[in-house]
């Protein structure tokens, strides 16, 4: 009979490593695109709102709708920045601009800190969906 050879286990870590973190990446961009229906309402109302000063609904609107208005910024920024200094480089730069967008959001005290986090977000989206999945991830596949 022939002897198996024993399958080295120590590289399926890394492995699954890197496939949480690009799932957990794809559920940051679901909650970023859904954050501002749940916190309207209690940015509308002063009970538990962090800013201290109810939202009008047009300042709400602006809150919800920065984040598609960045988006349209992101695929650009994204295939410049791919191109200019790298691949690497630039999935660095998303991921530290989705920490800086969830940080601004989770410790923001004034609305125009909300907008900037807002549109970060929505930069940082498109240019990770489109500027990352279509460009970096097919060039490693």
């Amino acid at each position: 009979m022939a002897e198996r050879k024993k399958i080295d286990t120590g590289t399926n870590v890394f492995l699954y490593f890197v496939a949480v973190t690009v799932h957990l990446t794809s559920a940051t961009a679901g909650i970023a695109f859904c954050w501002s229906s749940p916190v309207s309402p209690k940015l509308e109302n002063l009970d538990d709102n962090p800013l201290g000063v109810a939202l009008s609904v047009d300042e709400s609107s602006w809150l919800a709708s920065l984040t598609s208005l960045g988006a349209v910024v992101g695929p650009f920024a994204g295939g410049y920045l791919g191109d200019s200094i790298g691949r690497k480089r630039s999935l660095t730069i998303t991921a530290i601009l989705s920490t800086l967008s969830f940080g601004l959001l989770a410790f923001g005290q004034y609305l125009y800190i909300y907008y900037v986090a807002r549109f970060i977000g929505g930069e940082k989206l498109r240019r990770f969906i489109i500027g990352v999945f279509l460009v970096v991830y097919v060039e490693y596949l």
